[in-house]
């Protein structure tokens, strides 16, 4: 039996050796597993049924809650839910949704939430969920942070995943596509229980670093991109994976780097194993590769920490740094530091809201694009789901799923 934690989407060309052996494989496969879907649509296809796995994706996202609430009783799902040949195959061939609901707490009148899921072999990821409000429950719109890892080797100062990532030395575990597209499948169905219905963006933006575990990512992502949802991905700078990304994003995916400092030195402070991994020269030249490459501009993010990287002589630097390249640069997004485990370490504190405008305003007069302050993130806080907290805090209470 192959490994939840090994199997690539790009398992496909052994999908023709597998032969009778097919059903015991499909036993412990999600429906979002590479080697289901393909072999599905390729099913129902012969069958004379105009299915693919993106119409299977969106049909999914459109019964999310049901399904998700359902996921133990396949037989009742497919026999009482909407008609679908393609999943009618996966239940018959043992195909699930593989993760747990361990627990949530938020809520839509709260502007988000968090969930946590169980994967096989008892490990747990979170999944944020980012509520903008607009004019009406209808123009309400919904971002979706997704983990691509369950903890992270990058152990950034500020960021409690990588808390995680160093229990035991083993540093981020991959997840497979599979157990991304169920995070955005669940946290689907949290949104339509709390009347939100709609096309989610998705964030690469929870636990663990999307670039170490490039194919899983990549594959998730294609799905995604495909079925119309704005995508990102976001990096602390993996250089090498930048250059890969460049030739191999599909169209419409978009790119986030955590800068979070303006010079090599700074950088190597507070995200120590990337900084040195890639210097910060290097990393500029991937980016302006991926934005000739792509035509699609860069987006930066930046965490103010209060004393740390939050002065004048910071904004001017880093508005140096991006203008003096002729970036394109989607923006900046600044983000006021959240409390954390790791951070308390260092005796890390927010700025105030006043220090945050004042280095905002500091990079519109410089010329720096759209620039804007998070503070949005805050939100989460409450919840340990702002950026930065995903570390799987049990001290506070959580509601019960």
């Amino acid at each position: 039996m192959l490994s939840y934690l090994t199997r690539s989407p790009h398992f496909l060309p052994s999908v023709k050796c597998l032969g009778h052996n097919l059903k015991r494989l499909f036993c412990a496969s999600s429906i979002l597993d590479e080697v289901c879907l393909h072999s599905a649509e390729v099913h129902t296809s012969a069958k004379g049924f105009q299915s693919s796995r993106v119409d299977f994706w969106r049909h999914l996202l459109r019964h999310a809650e049901f399904y998700c609430r359902n996921q133990d009783q396949g037989s009742l799902a497919t026999t009482l839910g909407p008609p679908c040949p393609m999943l009618n195959y996966m239940h018959q061939h043992g195909c699930s949704i593989r993760s747990k609901l361990v627990r949530h707490d938020g809520g839509a009148a709260l502007g988000g939430g968090k969930i946590v899921l169980a994967l096989p072999g008892q490990k747990q990821v979170e999944t944020a969920i980012i509520i903008k409000f607009g004019r009406s429950r209808q123009e309400d719109k919904a971002t979706i942070c997704v983990s691509s890892q369950a903890g992270c080797a990058m152990a950034c100062r500020f960021c409690d995943t990588g808390l995680l990532g160093s229990e035991g030395g083993t540093g981020g575990i991959n997840l497979p596509a599979w157990a991304i597209l169920e995070q955005v499948l669940y946290a689907q169905a949290w949104l339509q229980r709390e009347g939100i219905f709609g096309k989610s963006n998705v964030v690469f933006m929870g636990m663990g670093e999307p670039l170490l575990n490039y194919s899983n990512v990549l594959g998730a992502a294609r799905l995604l991109c495909a079925s119309d949802h704005k995508t990102t991905i976001s990096t602390v700078g993996v250089v090498p994976r930048i250059q890969s990304l460049a030739k191999d994003a599909p169209d419409g995916l978009r790119l986030a780097v955590s800068l979070h400092a303006p010079s090599q030195e700074l950088r190597e402070e507070l995200l120590p194993v990337a900084a040195k991994s890639w210097q910060l020269e290097s990393l500029l030249f991937a980016v302006k590769c991926f934005e000739e490459s792509t035509g699609s501009g860069v987006l930066f993010q930046y965490i103010l920490i209060r004393g740390v990287n939050d002065g004048t002589e910071h904004a001017s630097m880093l508005a140096s740094l991006i203008g003096s390249r002729k970036l394109r640069c989607a923006g900046i997004n600044l983000i006021p530091y959240n409390s954390t485990n790791a951070g308390a370490a260092y005796q890390f504190q927010s700025p105030s809201d006043s220090t945050c405008k004042r280095f905002r305003d500091t990079l519109r007069r410089l010329g720096a694009p759209n620039v804007t302050v998070r503070f949005s993130t805050k939100l989460g806080r409450d919840w340990a789901s702002a950026c930065g907290q995903l570390g799987l805090n049990t001290s506070r209470p959580l509601e019960t799923a």
